[in-house]
């Protein structure tokens, strides 16, 4: 006889660890006991000794999907002869025990077994969830993680679910959303009061979801009450549904999301690699950016002029009994219009969407923390988080240094915010475009909700820079309520110290920042830059592209054609005939004036200029437009052999200034003889690849430096990222990327945050 006492580290709070636990020393007949702790879950374990054993390899092997096991220590202990059973034992009130709020996550295969099992009490039940899966992170009102603390208070469980809930065998104990048909939530279909419903056209009789499958079927557009707010749905296939969706929504090239109803129509729909079959199939279910398949049938208007699709299986139950009925590929695009917050109250949705659909499915859950759907991209050389939001929020990122306990703000433009405390940091989830009166309200809400959960109370706080931004202006006022401090950091300093906060260093590096605008230290438009440093001493402007007036101010972004005028100007060509005569004139007046014609270095606002210059794109009608559509054209004729365009690095006092004027010559001379704008895209994006190898080698024989950390939103573009990758491989300099928050502003609130744990001291 033998005893143990096993200490297990990682994301194992929260996720049903100890009731595994339980089960498995049940299974081995095995005696002792489990807590949670501030250091980690705590087991001692007595028995055999070769059980003991497998127990511990036990705990690796079939530990609960949602956790994560960071470390296992385990010691030998003197064994209690007259113990007997295995118990959970309260948690340890020695020191603080973090709260823990696992994510949202999709429906386990136990789950979607039982909903298809005639026999079952929960067939055909849109909300069957256990310990292992359902809604978490978006119906928690407050801490403790308690029934009595979520939305689903109002609704008492039967006698057979409480018997699932107090039982330690049961894969249902402690499932605060566990329901049946008799106890738990329903469904409902409304007519939107927009629609001119005829009777004839469609029963609204018998079951709520085959109703909205058959209008889906005949080219109806339904909003869909999901996990973490309402998504808006219509035949993937049909020209006309996308076509009417389009209209009602606002949206004229954006690409919308589609959802298939399983992984072989997946494959139908787009080509999947393994690595992206296990993207698709996690238990977070995120949106995957895929190549499109051939023939797959989807309407060319889900993703005009893009080669991939945004793809994500079913994760609800819900999803999974709609399919049923209902057409194999829906598209499946946010409960919102153009760019506001997606709806998640069934009468807000009511008010905000009816002139959106035909059809509401309504449900009564109600959803507290409104949560987007994550979207992700394989890069080829691993993964990248476009937008981290359901199945991510709030699991935290480990970072290099002690934290005081502070708030970072993020940005204005895919904003998150962060909480950060000891070594952990928490991103939210997306929040979205701070301009809009909606999204503010409800990053106000979220930013006092996420600090209410994780018990935080900051001493400081952490802003950009930028004067303009309103998430300064909320930070700044929020610190004087508050009587903290304040402070401001750089925008493309928070872009590199987000990626080495979740890469885990703190060493100087060389850091190349790309984005389309960030305020910079000297008031200009910053976003193509270069660095050296690190989030301790701080980051020094080593390099950076020539600075270019935008004429028209954010007028020059909505409309990338005063871009490529802007830089035809500068590198000495003639740009008549690119704008009519008299915008053409209005912009040569404020170039020669400098009226309203601020100077920028961004990267992002030279692709849009390259766009309009060869007619792939000349009007922005969302973020990054005419910069995707530009990596678009390329990918058909990529060859990381084509030779790049010509480019200038003229070496300054303090500093390398980096001209493309060449670049822009040569491109315009081709573009004017006909070449293919395919083939002059790729080879624009592999000059800039060159140069971003070349400036960073250049940096390297001067200083040593062989890190190069990469970030910025241009940085989602796979052919720049993936060429830069293997000429700075090529090199012997090794390229650190992201992985765990986006390189667009949506892990600048990670930064900040890193940034600001330096600077205080934590």
């Amino acid at each position: 006889m033998r005893r143990k006492r096993i200490t297990v580290q990682g994301i194992v709070q929260g996720v049903g660890f100890r009731p595994f636990i339980y089960r498995l020393a049940h299974e081995l007949g095995l005696s002792g006991w489990v807590k949670n702790t501030p250091d980690g879950v705590i087991i001692e374990v007595q028995g055999e000794g070769g059980v003991l054993e497998k127990f511990v390899e036990d705990i690796m092997l079939r530990k609960p999907p949602l956790s994560r096991i960071t470390s296992i220590l385990s010691e030998e202990m003197d064994p209690i002869p007259e113990e007997s059973g295995f118990s959970i034992i309260g948690s340890s009130q020695e020191g603080d025990l973090r709260p823990v709020i696992p994510p949202d996550v999709a429906i386990c295969e136990e789950c979607e077994r039982e909903i298809f099992d005639p026999s079952n009490r929960r067939y055909l039940y849109p909300f069957t969830n256990c310990t292992n899966c359902g809604p978490r992170f978006t119906i928690v009102e407050f801490i403790p993680y308690d029934r009595p603390k979520t939305t689903m208070k109002v609704f008492e469980m039967c006698e057979e679910c409480k018997r699932e809930y107090n039982d330690p065998l049961d894969r249902r104990f402690h499932a605060q959303p566990n329901a049946c048909p008799v106890c738990g939530p329903r469904v409902w279909v409304e007519v939107s009061d927009a629609f001119d419903f005829k009777p004839s056209s469609l029963s609204l009789d018998g079951d709520p979801i085959a109703v909205v499958g058959r209008a889906l079927s005949t080219g109806m557009i339904v909003a869909i009450k999901g996990l973490g707010g309402f998504h808006i749905a219509c035949d993937a296939r049909n020209d006309d549904a996308v076509s009417e969706l389009r209209r009602r929504k606002g949206r004229a090239w954006k690409p919308f999301a589609l959802m298939c109803s399983d992984l072989e129509e997946a494959r139908r729909v787009v080509q999947i690699s393994k690595r992206e079959e296990e993207i698709l199939t996690s238990p977070q279910r995120p949106i995957l950016l895929a190549r499109a398949r051939e023939g797959n049938g989807i309407s060319p208007l889900v993703a005009p002029k893009n080669p991939y699709l945004g793809v994500m299986l079913p994760y609800t139950p819900l999803h999974l009994i709609l399919f049923r009925h209902s057409p194999q590929t829906l598209v499946m695009t946010s409960g919102n219009f153009s760019e506001e917050p997606i709806a998640y109250r069934n009468e807000e949705a009511k008010e905000r969407l009816s002139y959106m659909v035909d059809l509401f499915l309504m449900h009564n859950r109600d959803i507290y923390v409104p949560c987007d759907d994550s979207v992700i991209k394989d890069m080829g050389l691993g993964t990248i988080m476009i937008r981290r939001s359901r199945g991510y929020v709030p699991t935290s990122v480990e970072i290099p240094l002690d934290s005081p306990p502070i708030l970072s703000c993020g940005a204005d433009m895919r904003n998150t915010f962060c909480v950060a405390f000891g070594r952990e940091a928490v991103p939210s989830q997306h929040i979205g475009d701070l301009e809009w009166a909606e999204t503010f309200s409800y990053y106000e809400r979220a930013i006092d909700h996420m600090m209410g959960l994780l018990q935080v109370k900051p001493i400081a706080i952490i802003c950009d820079m930028h004067p303009g931004y309103i998430s300064t202006s909320y930070g700044m006022r929020r610190a004087r309520e508050l009587g903290i401090r304040t402070l401001m950091v750089q925008h493309h300093h928070a872009h590199l110290a987000s990626c080495m906060a979740e890469n885990g260093i703190l060493s100087t590096c060389i850091g190349v920042a790309f984005d389309g605008t960030g305020y910079g230290e000297d008031g200009t438009i910053w976003g193509g830059e270069f660095f050296v440093g690190n989030p301790i001493d701080g980051f020094k402007r080593v390099a950076h592209l020539k600075p270019i007036p935008m004429p028209g101010g954010e007028a020059a972004i909505r409309r990338p054609l005063r871009m490529a005028w802007s830089y035809m100007r500068d590198s000495g060509l003639d740009p008549t005939g690119l704008l009519d005569e008299k915008e053409g004139r209005i912009i040569d007046v404020i170039l020669e004036r400098r009226a309203n014609a601020p100077f920028t270095s961004s990267m992002g606002r030279l692709f849009d200029a390259v766009s309009a210059m060869i007619g792939v794109c000349t009007e922005e009608t969302y973020e990054g437009q005419p910069a995707a559509e530009l990596e678009m054209v390329a990918t058909d004729v990529w060859d990381p052999s084509l030779p790049p365009y010509p480019w200038e690095a003229i070496e300054l006092r303090d500093r390398i200034l980096i001209s493309l004027s060449p670049a822009i010559r040569e491109i315009w001379h081709e573009h004017k003889k006909g070449e293919d704008p395919r083939l002059i895209s790729a080879r624009f994006h592999r000059t800039i690849s060159e140069m971003i190898a070349g400036i960073c080698s250049r940096i390297s024989e001067e200083t040593g430096i062989r890190d190069v950390v990469i970030s910025g939103g241009v940085f989602q573009n796979s052919l720049l990222l993936s060429d830069s990758i293997r000429l700075l491989k090529e090199l012997g300099l090794n390229p650190i990327i992201h992985r765990e928050v986006p390189p667009n502003d949506g892990g600048i609130s990670l930064g900040q945050a890193l940034i600001g744990a330096a600077k205080l001291g934590g």
